[in-house]
């Protein structure tokens, strides 16, 4: 009894099977024909060359689509490649935008923290604006705010200089009578320690 015969896997195995069948029956065909005596061996069947044939065809057939197969397989897998090599470059990008995404987030974090200190000491607005209400009295925008003042021009009229300038200093009460004048360091009791202590002066203040 002969064992069964291993089913083929690949395509050449496809194709040598019935190639195969069909030389070992051409073989018995020609052994048959070249014997003259009535001993030769029997011709073999025609339905076996015929099966043979058929299933050589159904060979030949099943490899050509094996080998359209082969190609679309390796395309595909050049394809695989390409996008294989992309994906990579993507998640290389992916990983230096976290990292340089930590690094904003790190600096960020820090300055929150500077702008939560800041503005637990930051002076109230309304303070700051009743300083400069108080200030809006006395001072006013220096003459070049308003366009370039040449040395020899004069400031705009609206100008006004910080209180008290030297104008308004000179033209106080103490102006009127200078104190140095009314001073005779000569004459006994009339030192300046003693002439600032004098009543005099204290009515001129």
């Amino acid at each position: 009894m002969s064992l069964p015969h291993a089913h083929p896997e690949t395509t050449q195995d496809i194709i040598h099977e019935p190639l195969d069948k069909f030389e070992a029956l051409t073989h018995a065909l020609f052994a048959s024909l070249s014997q003259t005596g009535l001993r030769g061996p029997p011709l073999p069947n025609i339905d076996d060359f015929l099966a043979t044939d058929a299933v050589l065809a159904k060979a030949l057939a099943t490899a050509r689509e094996h080998q359209k197969n082969q190609k679309i397989i390796e395309s595909l897998s050049e394809e695989i490649l390409g996008l294989d090599a992309k994906l990579r470059g993507v998640w290389t990008s992916l990983d230096e935008a976290h990292k340089e995404l930590g690094v904003i987030v790190e600096e960020g974090e820090v300055r929150l923290k500077e702008i939560e200190a800041a503005s637990k000491g930051a002076v109230p607005y309304q303070q700051l604006l009743d300083y400069a209400s108080i200030l809006s009295g006395f001072t006013s925008a220096p003459p070049t705010s308003k366009g370039p003042i040449g040395p020899d021009q004069p400031a705009p009229p609206s100008t006004r200089p910080p209180f008290p300038n030297e104008e308004m200093m000179r033209a106080g009460r103490l102006a009127e009578r200078p104190a140095l004048e009314r001073v005779n360091l000569k004459e006994p009791g009339t030192s300046l320690f003693s002439f600032l202590l004098s009543p005099a002066l204290r009515k001129l203040t």
